[in-house]
């Protein structure tokens, strides 16, 4: 059994307790970084791919080596190596979006994990039950809702606040058939002023902050900033009054989280149960945020326009209100949509005249066809509710990010995947991980061989189907050459290495099954134009039509093209 579901309670442990599991928290955020750089030694010196198994008899030698790492029991070790292993196997899983395993710093919430049958949960009155944790004995926990099932694993962690233990629980949950209200649709419009505005006119917003809140966070990070600046030029450790600073930005920043989070989740909780289907729009909130800062180079324009742009949009958290509502629509059977962005706040939700103008100011809308006048954030609401399904949206690969610097490239040969061989010891081995960057991928992409077929060896009439055949095995098998793909729409280091592999491989080749010497170069060029923007419609924007037709159909579909384009006449 698996857990389905979770429940978070509030931690009390004593002072002692504290302590000890604050100690632990660090401790098993060195094992993960530590194991994370065994990994990356591993794979850059001997092409080696640790496995679980094997750091696991690593983590043996370093608590026999280390007190302080014998201290932290045993499976909560196990089960941190357990989430290293297995954010690599999501970066490695095709479908899956996440990125390269990242350390983690300093500043993340301390959280030590264990399986579910090293802790005992048991209840002492209303109000109150106690957890049995290894080493450390009975906590005491708020008794804030039942569990509603078997405990399956625990993580305790502390935000900056106040302790709390999560509880993944195997309860059975399973999504209704149909919604309690079939048919009902609502359209949610999320915005900086207000968080959230409905297609039926009810308009949601909570501010998480007060004014003085936000000048004391200000003056505690100016202060954190001179600190650092000091420690730094005169090469000293972080003082104690530095630690105090930067504790209550910690707890003054958990504050606000909790509060965001406790919105966030009480409007999903009231819109999932209303609604059968919820409209949203496909935004992408990761880049919608990104800075604008540029580089040295191609400095960027507004930049302080856009950083309060982004922390409006971070601070009514789009992203947290979009995953709960995925999380509650389990429960409920809502049904959530995304519909496509563009226009939906220009646009008059009665005549559907679209217009800049449209939209007077923040709040206020006049259509200037119709005269059409309602509230601006209400008025998109209803044009999301009414519009249609956008694309599905990419999943795999296709949805990472494109800039982001890998730590090391996945195996993509199972001789490579080694479980056991060259594990070493798990103490630090220094910051040496393969700190790859695209510059790397782009100089092994040119190196690779596409192994051409000989087009002299076979019939004229089976030429382009051969090409179209053997280069879409190649995309799929070699992801490298998607992602070079995909540089190379935007850098020019990208499309320079196609450039290379163009005029080094491809032209060559045609030539060969070209009747017009004279002629080769434009038929290779036009046969390129074909073969990559098929891949691009296919693995990088994925059509739905391309994507859904298999191999042998784009072959008999694109290949008589470009056979046209090899042996026809000039």
């Amino acid at each position: 059994m698996k857990a389905d579901t979770g429940r978070r309670y509030r931690l009390y442990p004593s002072d002692e307790q504290a302590v000890r599991l604050a100690s632990w928290g660090h401790t098993c955020r060195w094992l993960y970084n530590t194991a994370w750089e065994q990994r990356q030694f591993a794979w850059r010196q001997r092409k080696v791919t640790l496995g679980l198994a094997a750091q696991c008899a690593s983590l043996t030698q370093a608590r026999r080596d280390f007190d302080w790492v014998a201290d932290l029991p045993a499976q909560s070790g196990q089960q941190v190596l357990r989430q290293l292993n297995q954010a690599y196997q999501n970066w490695w899983n095709p479908q899956h979006p996440a990125g390269a395993p990242t350390r983690k710093r300093r500043s993340v919430r301390l959280s030590i994990p264990f399986p579910g049958q090293a802790v005992h949960v048991r209840r002492l009155n209303r109000r109150w039950s106690a957890v049995t944790l290894p080493k450390v004995g009975e906590v005491r926990f708020r008794w804030s809702r039942p569990l509603g099932g078997a405990v399956r694993n625990a993580v305790v962690s502390f935000d900056g606040v106040a302790w709390h233990i999560g509880f993944g629980v195997h309860a059975g949950v399973k999504a209704p058939e149909a919604h309690a209200q079939p048919g009902t649709v609502v359209g949610v419009d999320r915005g900086v002023k207000v968080a959230l505005a409905m297609s039926d006119g009810r308009m949601w917003n909570r501010a998480f902050t007060t004014a003085g809140q936000e000048r004391d966070l200000a003056r505690l990070k100016s202060k954190a900033g001179r600190q650092e600046t000091a420690r730094r030029k005169r090469g000293l450790k972080t003082s104690n009054r530095a630690r105090k600073v930067r504790a209550e930005i910690g707890r003054t920043e958990a504050k606000i989280r909790n509060r965001r989070r406790d919105f966030v989740m009480w409007a999903a909780n009231r819109i999932c149960a209303q609604h059968a289907i919820v409209k949203l729009e496909n935004l992408n909130t990761k880049a919608m945020t990104a800075t604008a800062k540029g580089t040295i180079e191609e400095p960027g324009t507004n930049v302080r326009q856009k950083a309060g742009l982004n922390r409006a949009i971070l601070d009514k958290g789009w992203g947290m209100f979009e995953t709960a509502l995925a999380n509650q629509g389990r429960t409920t059977g809502t049904r959530i949509v995304k519909v496509p962005a563009a226009f939906t706040s220009q646009r008059c939700s009665r005549c559907g005249n679209t217009h800049p103008n449209n939209r007077e100011s923040q709040a206020t809308f006049r259509c200037g066809s119709c005269g059409h006048q309602a509230n601006a954030d209400v008025n998109a609401a209803i044009n999301i509710r009414d519009a249609a399904e956008a694309t599905p949206p990419l999943t795999g690969r296709a949805v990472r990010d494109r800039n982001r610097k890998a730590s090391c490239r996945p195996p993509t040969h199972p001789a490579l995947q080694a479980t056991g061989a060259g594990s070493g010891n798990l103490p630090p081995l220094g910051r040496s991980g393969c700190q790859g960057n695209k510059e790397k991928l782009f100089a092994a992409a040119a190196e690779f061989d596409l192994h051409l077929p000989d087009a002299r060896q076979l019939p004229q009439e089976r030429l382009g189907e051969a090409l179209v055949r053997h280069f879409l095995q190649r995309w799929e098998v070699d992801e490298s050459l998607a992602a070079l793909l995909r540089a190379a729409v935007t850098n020019n280091a990208a499309a320079e290495r196609m450039r290379q592999i163009f005029a080094t491989q491809v032209a060559p080749a045609v030539a060969a099954g070209c009747p017009d010497p004279a002629e080769a170069a434009r038929r290779a060029g036009l046969i390129a134009s074909q073969i990559l923007g098929l891949a691009l419609c296919r693995y990088v924007v994925q059509l739905p039509p391309v994507a859904a037709m298999t191999s042998d159909e784009l072959a008999a579909r694109v290949g008589p093209v470009v056979t046209g384009y090899l042996t026809g006449a000039s």
